[in-house]
């Protein structure tokens, strides 16, 4: 089952920028807004992610070889393989030369430089970090290097080295590192068995990847038979998943693991009662399934029990849990359907936003990206989710107001992360630990977005 093309993943030169995409009186920053932003569903013929060719390219007129790709005047990257991440109380981020920085909460030794945050444990909580720290190396030897791709998640990370291999830390209660233990990892361990790698995906207890034969591998929690080896029993290593055929992008949420196909479809497997598989049913399967009524699909987003499909055509499905009852909660309106009730839609439904160019689901509210730079969400909205200067539950998509010239979204449990064009990262929601990257803490959250103390990308 080997892939008729390779993923590619597009890095940008580090380089600095000034202008203020929140400031109205940056010409820089305004005099971009017309520039367009669009969809390229174009495979061309390149190397696999693991080449030291695909990273630091600083070409105009480079693509992605993967569908969903993102281009824009100032460079392009595949949606698959997105830079940042948000994760439990965390940020995770991936330069351009190939190193990887964490800041936030540091439970579990997630921020990988040797020491974690112990939960109860106040004399501890200096292990968190509010300013970007660099993810240090295996056994705390110099730092991680030549990554080419990271996955955030909930309390681990997941990065993919330029020769393939997988590399992972944090949390390990439920196996999601791989590594046959349950010991938390304050380094990153590599993950055994699978090699050449091009795409991974998880959620706060499970963990999926792609190879280059098109193998989809997939490790950790499995009580809901997520792991698809037609069981519930934990994935303590990589675990390769049967009956998956021609997959470009996986990804999971809490209960179930998605994969989106050559075709344009979409198939899951696990499941729950909130309906995350999108096959009309609120049951588990233990082998993969259609998702119902989605074709020309060439992206998604899972959140905790939902998840939202890019059709080419720019609009957005989204099925699964409207109404989140945890941190950041509770309220409804996740499917942006006008409801905060607590329902669950069993198959996809249409996202009311138009002219999509990304789209993401974090724990407790969704977030899409128009081709206008501008970025929608609804949800939760009580420490800022929604971005929008008040904490009402937004039950219909709203704008979030003063933010510009957006090329990515990524919505992570409570708190959001945007990319603007001229490089420079963006966050709003909770922050709690420091997850948005400012230097300080706002346990209220921050309503608005807030500039990250990050270096900004380049789009040369």
């Amino acid at each position: 089952m080997r892939l008729p093309f390779a993923l590619t993943v597009m890095l940008f030169i580090f380089t600095s920028c000034s202008s203020n995409p929140l400031d109205s009186s940056s010409g820089s920053s305004q005099s971009q807004s017309s520039t367009p932003v669009s969809i390229s569903s174009a495979k061309a013929s390149s190397s696999m992610a693991g080449s030291a060719s695909s990273i630091n390219s600083s070409s105009k007129s480079s693509t992605t070889s993967s569908t969903g790709s993102i281009t824009t005047s100032y460079g392009s990257y595949s949606l698959f393989n997105k830079p940042v991440w948000g994760g439990g109380q965390e940020t995770v981020a991936l330069k351009q030369d190939g190193t990887v920085w964490d800041w936030g909460l540091n439970s579990f030794g997630m921020l990988g430089i040797g020491v974690a945050t112990i939960w109860g444990n106040s004399a501890s909580d200096t292990n968190d970090r509010d300013v970007p720290v660099e993810v240090m190396g295996p056994g705390g030897i110099g730092f991680l290097s030549n990554i080419i791709s990271i996955m955030g998640s909930e309390a681990h990370n997941v990065a993919i080295r330029n020769d393939g291999t997988v590399w992972a830390w944090g949390w390990n209660k439920y196996n999601q590192l791989g590594d046959g233990t349950t010991n938390d990892k304050y380094y990153p361990v590599q993950v055994p068995i699978i090699t050449n790698v091009v795409q991974l995906g998880g959620r706060a207890e499970t963990s999926i990847a792609i190879d280059t034969n098109g193998n989809v591998w997939t490790w950790g929690n499995n009580d809901y038979g997520q792991i698809g080896n037609s069981c519930t029993t934990q994935g303590f290593v990589p675990y390769e998943v049967p009956g998956v055929n021609d997959p470009i992008m996986v990804g999971s949420c809490n209960a179930c693991c998605y994969a989106l196909l050559q075709n344009h479809t979409m198939v899951a497997w696990g499941g729950s009662p909130y309906g995350d598989l999108g096959d009309g049913l609120s049951s588990i399967s233990y082998t993969p399934v259609a998702v119902q009524g989605l074709s020309n699909i060439i992206y998604f987003s899972a959140g905790w029990d939902n998840c939202i499909a890019l059709r080419s055509d720019g609009t957005a499905w989204i099925w699964g849990e409207n109404y989140w009852n945890g941190t950041g909660g509770p309220g409804g309106g996740l499917l942006g359907q006008g409801t905060g009730s607590n329902y669950n839609a069993l198959s996809p439904v249409l996202y009311p936003v138009s002219n999509l160019i990304d789209v993401s689901c974090g724990d407790s509210f969704t977030a899409v990206l128009r081709a206008d730079g501008t970025v929608w969400c609804s949800g939760c909205n009580l420490i800022g989710q929604c971005g929008n200067g008040i904490t009402n539950e937004e039950d219909t998509p709203v704008m979030v107001p003063g933010l510009s010239n957006v090329i990515m979204v990524n919505a992570r449990d409570h708190h959001c992360i945007a990319i603007t064009s001229d490089g420079t990262v963006w966050e709003w929601g909770s922050d709690y630990e420091g997850e948005c990257g400012t230097g300080q803490t706002n346990s209220t959250g921050y309503l608005t977005p807030v500039r990250a103390e990050f270096p900004a990308y380049s789009f040369q």
